[in-house]
Order: C-alpha cells, then structure tokens, then sequence
C-alpha cells in the first residue's frame, strides 16, 4: 500500500514534466510540428531503451544496479540542465 502514493506522484511529476517541455519546445521553434515530432520520439525511444536496460541490468546485477544506474542518470540530467540554464 505505500507503493501507490508514490506512484502517483511520479505520475504527477511525469505530467509536469511532459506539458513544460512540450510547452518549451513549441513555443522557442519556427517549426512546432517537427519539434513536437521530435520530443515523442525521443520519449518513445527512451522508454523502449529504459526498460531493455533495466530489465537487463536487474537481471544481471539485481535492483540496486538499476537504480544506482538511475541516480546517476538523474545526476547527469541536472550538471546538464544546470549548464544550459
């Protein structure tokens, strides 16, 4: 039952997170379509790469793995926000 409350959260977050970058995209580019195009893309693809690396990755080393993965991701995803920033 504490899964739940965390899963909504993350669905909240990802909702944030999908409205503002498309918000941004569509608003700073001449071409709305391709950037629009372009966003899903690259959301599908990390969705389908996530999962292949993550069931690999828990396979092979276990759950800790995957999420230190993940934190590291999300570090690198920061310095990076933080530089164009």
């Amino acid at each position: 039952y504490h899964i739940i409350p965390s899963m909504f959260l993350v669905a909240l977050s990802w909702s944030f997170l999908f409205v503002g970058s498309t918000e941004l995209l569509l608003v700073r580019n001449k071409d709305k379509a391709t950037s629009a195009g372009y966003i899903n893309s690259v959301i599908a693809l990390s969705m389908i790469t996530g999962a292949l690396l993550g069931g690999t990755l828990s396979g092979m080393f276990g759950f800790t793995a995957v999420f230190i993965v993940a934190a590291g991701l999300s570090l690198v995803s920061l310095l990076i926000s933080l530089v164009m920033a």
